[in-house]
């Protein structure tokens, strides 16, 4: 019988034959039967029987000694599924920050240890030991069942133990439940804990690694599986400590530091934002970031964390959320180091453009407010109306070309810097508009910010509704139609139009006013997430837009796509159309129109011509007209809700449009502004119900084939709250 036959619990029963001639149980031959010559039956008779029970009980033996074994080995498979079991539980525990059940699992896991170190020293185990060819192996496994032990026991004592201490001190860790506005000292606090806490153990777990690397495999197969899967354990931790301890001495206790020393809560001061605790945090994200990167892309890539992730699928989830956010900050950081500066005083004006009078930048500049850093603090000012604020001449330094005077004409948007806002460009509407306060006020600017109400929608998205000083709540859903629609109709046929036009402005400012400063009052990383976002729409839409009086931080703003300038890269075609209503009116909200284009058709010389449409049209209602005649300052006092119409239709940069045509018999011009070809259409009356259909063909530079995309100003149509 094989030595293994014993091992594996495979019992056989021996034939006496096997003790005789051995040339006679070859393979394919019978058992001979041996006569024996009897000299003296009794003797020989003896010695038959005593080699017969010898065998016996050796058999007997084997059997017995087999099933005390296999019973044994059942026993402890079933006191180390509840150590597996128990230490399992103590892991998940401590993720929950639940220290007292983590507690009582470690103190399962101690009895299971106990018990199984009980089985080993059981006196049993030394007749197995014994077992000729076995006997050896299973000797070998008990000594190794005895090391694992000693590793069981060590991970309790020095790992899970110090572990379950820090968790009921520190309290539950988790990516998810840090609040921007809570970084502080008490959160910096729980950071070094936990920094400590890695500190102390990820030596430990490397030793009990390398102990775990030298246990010798188990001869016993069953034995061999249970474990087999623990033997990956230095190969993980080999990757999982070398990520913890970057963490922690890159990443966490550089942010403890900042957060200890400048708590976030200082972020907001009685008046505005406090600019020192703003670079703080700049400073460190240029500090930790390239190490957050590398350590969130290791744990969303290598396979040693792999198979974590995927069981766990908040915590993946949590790695990408702060990815993206990691990389949207850095998209934003540039603007956010403009406006705060390096320390010295800035000062910005804000522009409230406002849609309900339309113009090709967005809107006639009502309102105009002051964004200032001085002494390290950075805060809105009160809006005024622009004609306290803004003359009706332009600044000695600004030069309208005669191009501009062709384009806009002379006596309008030429000698006038209100009217700057019909040119689309907004580096130069926002340039008039900045030498003109500047001489006029006597304060330098360093740039201008311009918003329209759209911007106010979407940051309330963030906040919620907001109650304005009237009494009205206004929401994501309403604030479009009632700042620029419904609040024309409240007070304009109530009051005098001087104090009406001061009272609509002053609500619009005061909503935007009222929503940036609970987005500040309420900041947190989602709602960080959020805004971001909002400023990635806002610039693509033209309700966000910025200048900056110094061409290195223009060239900034034009890069994060915020600068509302007109399109100069062949490579990303643009299909731009505006829209200007002359005469003071409110009649922006009933401005609609839509810009479509074919296929288009490649030319010999490598551009590509497109088929556009162009449909403008005024759908101002029969109320509107009814209750308008109250007050003709709603429907324009000139025209009755007619709009006095101008529009700009600019081909892709590099490229031209041609080939003009229109359903209401209206002359277009081909000219060129700023080195783009544009066909232009002034003064004509867009009536009431009126619909123009404007088409024309534009083609691309050279080469370029991407498809262009249309660009306009916002507009109000389809935001009536009915």
């Amino acid at each position: 019988m094989k030595s293994k036959d014993i091992y594996e619990g495979k019992f056989v029963v021996l034939d006496d034959s096997e003790n005789n001639n051995s040339k006679a149980n070859t393979a394919g031959s019978k058992p001979r039967k041996i006569r024996s010559k009897r000299t003296s039956s009794r003797p020989a008779s003896g010695r038959k029987h005593v080699c017969i029970i010898a065998v016996a009980v050796a058999v007997l033996l084997f059997i017995i000694t087999g099933i005390t074994y296999f019973i044994g080995t059942q026993t402890a498979r079933s006191e180390a599924k509840k150590l597996k079991s128990s230490i399992k539980q103590t892991i998940l525990c401590l993720k929950d920050g639940d220290s007292d059940s983590a507690d009582e699992s470690i103190r399962q896991a101690e009895a299971s240890i106990k018990a199984l170190r009980k089985n080993l020293d059981d006196g049993k185990w030394d007749i197995a030991s014994a077992i000729p060819f076995a006997g050896r192996k299973i000797s070998e496994d008990l000594d190794t069942a005895s090391k694992a032990l000693d590793i069981a026991e060590e991970t309790t004592e020095k790992i899970l133990k110090p572990a379950s201490l820090y968790i009921r001190k520190l309290g539950k860790p988790e990516l998810d439940g840090i609040d921007i506005s809570d970084m502080g000292p008490d959160l910096a606090m729980r950071i070094y804990g936990y920094c400590d806490m890695i500190d102390d153990l990820c030596p430990e777990v490397e030793k009990i690694s390398s102990d775990i690397e030298q246990l010798p495999e188990f001869n016993f197969s069953i034995l061999e599986n249970e474990v087999s899967k623990y033997r990956q354990i230095p190969i993980l931790s080999g990757s999982i400590l070398p990520v913890l301890e970057t963490a922690s001495s890159q990443i966490l206790r550089p942010a403890a530091d900042v957060m200890y020393m400048v708590p976030f809560s200082d972020l907001k001061t009685e008046d505005g934002i406090d600019t020192n605790v703003v670079r703080a945090y700049l400073d460190l994200e240029d500090k930790i970031e390239p190490n957050i990167v590398d350590l969130i892309d290791q744990l969303l890539t290598d396979p040693a964390f792999a198979d974590s992730l995927k069981e766990n699928e908040k915590i993946s989830n949590e790695l990408v959320h702060l990815m993206t956010m990691i990389y949207k900050f850095k998209t934003f950081k540039p603007l956010i180091r403009l406006i705060i500066g390096d320390g010295s005083d800035q000062t910005f004006v804000v522009i409230a453009q406002n849609s309900a009078e339309m113009r090709a930048c967005g809107g006639y500049p009502g309102s105009f407010g002051i964004a200032t850093v001085r002494d390290g603090e950075f805060y809105f000012g009160d809006f005024q109306t622009i004609y306290n604020v803004m003359p009706d001449k332009h600044a000695s330094s600004i030069k309208i070309t005669d191009e501009e005077n062709n384009i806009f004409y002379s006596d309008w948007y030429g000698n006038n810097p209100r009217r700057a806002s019909c040119n689309p460009h907004f580096p130069r509407a926002a340039e008039v508009w900045a030498k003109a306060y500047e001489e006029y006020n006597d304060i330098k600017v360093d740039g201008v910010i311009s918003v329209t109400p759209h911007i106010i929608q979407r940051l309330l998205t963030i906040t919620g509704p907001v109650t304005l000083s009237n009494g009205k709540t206004v929401d994501c859903e309403n604030v479009l139609d009632y700042l620029q629609r419904q609040i024309y109709i409240d007070y304009f046929l109530s009051v005098g139009t001087t104090e009406a036009n001061n009272i609509t402005d002053s609500l619009f400012a005061e909503t935007a006013v009222t929503v940036y400063k609970k987005v500040f009052d309420n900041i947190s990383k989602d709602s960080l997430m959020s805004l971001f976002n909002i400023l990635t729409d806002c610039g693509r839409d033209r309700v966000f837009m910025m200048w900056m009086d110094n061409e290195e931080a223009e060239q900034t703003i034009y890069d994060l796509g915020l600068s509302g300038a007109l399109n100069y890269d062949p490579e990303s075609p643009e299909l731009s159309v505006f829209f200007s209503v002359d005469d003071a009116n409110k009649l922006g909200p009933y401005l609609d129109y839509s810009i479509t284009y074919g296929e288009g058709t490649e030319n010999e010389d490598g551009t590509i011509t497109y088929d556009v449409r162009v449909v403008v049209s005024n759908i101002i209602d029969d109320e509107t007209l009814r209750i308008g005649e109250g007050n003709s300052y709603i429907l324009s006092y000139k025209y009755g809700g007619s709009m006095n119409s101008l529009i700009y239709m600019f081909a892709p940069a590099g490229g031209s449009v041609s080939d003009f045509e229109n359903d209401a018999d209206l002359k277009v011009t081909i000219e060129e502004y700023n080195g783009l070809m544009l066909g232009f259409c002034p003064y004509f009356l867009l009536d009431p119900g009126e619909t123009i259909t404007f088409t024309y063909k534009a083609t691309t530079a050279p080469f370029v084939t991407t498809k262009p995309v249309t660009i306009t100003q916002p507009l109000l149509a389809g935001t009536r709250d009915m």
